[in-house]
């Protein structure tokens, strides 16, 4: 659906993005992560065709940014903080002004208002929204047009918890409207509960394009259990798991009271769980699954 091929933007010496190219054919969320600087902000204006590439192009169902720009406009959307809206208009007003630019139907712009909860907000000034309300009517203006792709620009800033919980479940909404969704962001928290392919940009260069829980495979192949065991008789079996046949071996330690706890890696915990004796019986189990924060530091050791 969007290919993004051998794109620089150069300012003067210093390069913005220098020859970056990847493709997305499927509607899995993608994630663009990157330090301050990285390109991301720079890459989603180009995209969009608010700013033009030094060289390189952009192809959207085929169609060249380099000669469709106007096409390339009508069929991308993109949320952005840095859009300033006029903060005397109401949200009704706001909305059929770039109801007018884009030219879309009524029928449209209630089904947005709908489906963003902005009813019951639309008679109230820019001026008078929370943080996430203010969001969800940039939200409305990013995919007035009914956008094939859309590009978020940190989109959970400034929000609070259960305000970000809303609007990640708008986004995964959005994303079944057969919306191709590309998202920047700072809070990798938030962004690993949505994407499922993951482009780390460092110093205007790809380092990194491919899908999350592949990475998270290759980069941790040991992921541990942390189990905790009642059993009066330790000794016992730590020599029994012991002789387990684990690729990794088993960690041991007595916490007192009958309670002991083991780690033990992932793969191997089917052992622990199909031969436990009568006298042990499991109280808890953690999973220390990596984040996609450790994921972000652990691609940039290098």
């Amino acid at each position: 659906m969007i290919e993004v091929r051998n794109i620089s933007k150069k300012y003067g010496t210093s390069y913005a993005l220098n020859n970056v190219s990847f493709s997305i054919n499927d509607n899995n969320i993608t994630g663009i992560i990157g330090h301050n600087g990285a390109g991301k902000t720079t890459l989603f204006m180009i995209a969009n065709g608010l700013s033009k590439p030094t060289s390189g192009d952009i192809f959207i169902d085929n169609f060249s940014l380099s000669k469709n720009r106007d096409y390339i406009r009508l069929c991308t959307g993109l949320f952005t903080d840095r859009l300033h809206l006029y903060q005397l208009l109401t949200v009704k007003e706001c909305i059929d002004f770039f109801k007018g630019m884009y030219k879309v139907s009524k029928t449209r712009i209630d089904y947005l208002m709908e489906s963003l909860s902005l009813k019951g907000f639309a008679n109230k000034k820019i001026s008078e929204l929370s943080t996430g309300m203010l969001k969800r009517v940039l939200l409305a203006i990013s995919i007035i047009n009914n956008p094939k792709v859309l590009f978020l620009d940190e989109p959970f800033s400034g929000l609070d918890p259960e305000s970000r919980n809303d609007f990640i479940h708008l986004i995964k909404e959005i994303s079944n409207d057969n919306i191709q969704l590309l998202i920047s962001s700072h809070e990798l928290l938030e962004l690993e509960t949505i994407i499922k392919r993951l482009v780390v940009l460092k110093k205007g260069k790809i380092v990194i394009d491919d899908y999350l829980d592949k990475l998270m495979y290759q980069y941790f192949p040991n992921r541990i259990l942390e189990i905790d065991i009642y059993c009066s008789q330790f000794q016992i079996l730590k020599n029994h798991l012991q002789k387990l046949n684990a690729s990794q071996s088993i960690k041991f330690l007595e916490k007192g009271d009958n309670i002991c706890s083991l780690n033990i890696d992932v793969k191997d915990s089917h052992l622990i769980f199909s031969s436990l004796p009568d006298y042990a019986r499991i109280i808890s189990v953690r999973d220390y699954k990596p984040s996609l924060d450790d994921l972000y530091f652990k691609i940039n050791e290098n």
